[in-house]
């Protein structure tokens, strides 16, 4: 909740207005010795002059003890403002610090969980690659024994004819071969 600073400055302006009331009684008392002083002689005055100053120093002192406490209420009230400014600006540092932290580390996890899709996809990608190369290797060998087999085959079979024809049919064959 915190201190109210309007309160305590309102009560502060109560405790003088109290003070402002009893320098007005002070006043009055002083008056008040006065005109006995002009209007009244006897014995018994100096006993009455006793009991007015006695109420004078009297409410001087608590004039003086309510222009304190008024002082002390609104320092009091600053300073706990200002413990209260200060304790609520170290919670929001303390606040954005902890959500700068989590926003870093959900950014740590993002890139993270980024580079492991990446390595996840590159390997994939290897290992297609590698599949790949390794079926068009085994296709490149099996044209080849088939070239070499046709080729066998041909060379027995056409073994009576002349070595002429048998060259261009091989031509032929691999151009073929070549062309698939």
């Amino acid at each position: 909740m915190g201190v109210d600073l309007n309160q305590a400055n309102v009560q502060a302006m109560q405790l003088s207005n109290y003070a402002e009331q009893l320098k007005a009684a002070k006043k009055k008392l002083q008056s008040y010795k006065s005109e006995l002083k002009v209007n009244w002689t006897g014995t018994e005055t100096q006993y009455i002059y006793a009991g007015v100053d006695r109420a004078i120093t009297r409410l001087d002192s608590i004039i003086t003890e309510l222009d304190s406490l008024k002082k002390d209420v609104i320092n009091t009230a600053s300073q706990i403002r200002q413990e209260e400014i200060a304790r609520e600006e170290a919670e929001r540092k303390a606040r954005e610090e902890a959500e700068r932290r989590a926003r870093q580390e959900a950014e740590r996890r993002a890139r993270e969980e980024a580079e492991r899709r990446a390595r996840q996809e590159a390997e994939r990608r290897a290992q297609e690659e590698a599949e790949r190369r390794a079926r068009e290797e085994a296709e490149r060998k099996a044209a080849q024994q088939n070239k070499t087999n046709q080729s066998n085959n041909k060379s027995s079979s056409t073994s009576s004819t002349s070595k002429g024809s048998s060259k261009k049919k091989q031509s032929f064959i691999e151009n073929l071969f070549d062309w698939f």
